[in-house]
């Protein structure tokens, strides 16, 4: 599998959203792989933490990359997100 990817700041918060990975890759690695190498650009333009809102079925996955949750906020149509946040050292 080749994965191409590119990190974009369109924004000064470093929020991270609308991520996805297709089914058939799920539990394999790629979405840990794809934010390892985020954090490596991250860390190499100075970011020292990264924001998300997660949804119910992505904050296991995001606790298991050292995220923790600092809130709530119920988003469009009365969806609940995990706000979520990620020091980087």
């Amino acid at each position: 599998m080749i994965l191409e990817w590119r990190i974009r700041c369109a924004c000064r918060n470093h929020t991270i959203s609308c991520i996805f990975v297709d089914g058939k890759y799920h539990r394999k690695g790629v979405g840990k792989k794809l934010f390892d190498m985020v954090i490596v650009k991250l860390r190499e333009r100075g970011v020292t933490e990264i924001t998300l809102d997660a949804s119910y079925y992505g904050c296991p996955f995001y606790t298991s990359l050292g995220f923790r949750t600092i809130g709530q906020k119920t988003s469009y149509r009365g969806i609940v997100d995990t706000l979520m946040k990620l020091t980087l050292q």
